[in-house]
């Protein structure tokens, strides 16, 4: 965090900010924490346009594991708190399995496209 707060200090209106991350933090029952540092940063960097991606579930786990319980929990919360914001926007990743890897933690090439 203290990279971003010193790389994005300089940053204004016609800049744009993409913060994409929280996975760790849901899998490690960590969720409010996660959700809590991306509201911070986004209040810190009122100055700059932020899209916040939202977290994609996990392929790798039953459809309605506690963990992809807890990934569309987070997926509210997080729409609902950028909503109350005005310089951030959360874009809503696909969902299909075809982008993501043989295991399916991970975004393949076609789905980081």
């Amino acid at each position: 965090m203290h990279t971003v707060n010193r790389d994005t200090g300089a940053l204004t209106k016609q800049d744009a900010v993409v913060v994409w991350g929280g996975i760790r933090d849901i899998s490690r029952n960590e969720s409010q924490k996660g959700l809590g540092q991306i509201r911070k940063f986004v209040e810190r960097h009122s100055q700059t346009n932020i899209l916040v991606v939202n977290v994609p579930n996990r392929f790798d786990l039953e459809a309605h594991s506690c963990v992809n319980n807890e990934v569309n929990a987070f997926n509210r919360k997080l729409d609902k708190h950028m909503k109350s914001s005005q310089n951030a926007t959360t874009v809503k990743v696909t969902s299909d399995r075809n982008h993501f890897t043989k295991h399916g933690l991970h975004l393949n090439r076609k789905g980081k496209e």
